[in-house]
């Protein structure tokens, strides 16, 4: 009797640890996800970092290539209108814009202090104006525009700089830039200028001039003409 006892004990032990093993078996293993972690933006690691800032009037755009290199995108321009009278005497208004568009290079040639760069710099930039006004009178007391004056221009313009690049020390997001250097301007220019024929006895004229110049230049810092970046 003691032994069939025994028997049927074992048996049971042995039931159960199989199926306690085959339960912990079949019981996959999860595998923890990996931690994302964001890298902050670092002075000293450039390569693929963008910026978006303030040059003067200009928005601007820059991609860093590499450590060493990075490419500028300007863009800047306003529009107004001024009123006046047309050789009729009746209301109406001239437009006035003008736009500039700037591709340029920024290359790191030092780094004398930590996060501060010194850097060369070039630069191409078009820009096109247009102004138009009229000019009115009431002589005889009658107000009426006796002269339309238009100018439009064009301009190129090259510019090779050493500048300098400088991060905040307690914001690395941001920085202070300026440079000086060599301007080399080519100019297109015309005007026409048309007189009211019932007032004004002048002939229409229309002048046409262009220039080319070279001389220095700088954009240093200040509140006014500086240039600020935000890096992201």
């Amino acid at each position: 009797m003691r032994f069939a006892m025994w028997i049927l004990l074992s048996g049971a032990v042995f039931l159960g640890g199989s199926a306690w093993a085959q339960t912990e078996t079949s019981t996959p293993s999860v595998t923890p996800s990996p931690t994302v972690t964001a890298t902050a933006f670092s002075p000293e690691h450039l390569n693929g970092t963008s910026a978006i800032g303030l040059s003067g009037s200009n928005l601007t755009y820059r991609y860093w290539m590499n450590d060493s290199t990075a490419l500028d995108i300007f863009l800047g321009g306003n529009y107004a209108s001024n009123a006046g009278l047309d050789f009729s005497g009746n209301n109406t208004s001239t437009p006035n814009w003008n736009y500039s568009l700037a591709v340029g290079l920024k290359e790191n040639w030092k780094e004398p202090v930590k996060d501060v760069f010194i850097q060369w710099i070039e630069r191409l930039t078009f820009t096109e104006s247009y102004a138009e006004t009229i000019y009115t009178t009431n002589d005889n007391g009658i107000n009426y525009g006796y002269e339309e004056y238009y100018s439009q221009s064009q301009a190129f313009n090259l510019y090779l700089g050493l500048g300098f690049e400088a991060f905040i020390p307690f914001w690395e997001s941001l920085s202070i830039e300026g440079s000086v250097g060599l301007n080399t301007n080519l100019n297109f220019n015309q005007s026409n200028t048309f007189y009211n024929s019932v007032f004004d006895s002048n002939a229409n004229s229309q002048t046409s001039t262009s220039s080319f110049n070279v001389g220095s230049g700088s954009n240093a810092f200040s509140i006014l003409s500086g240039a600020v970046h935000f890096y992201f």
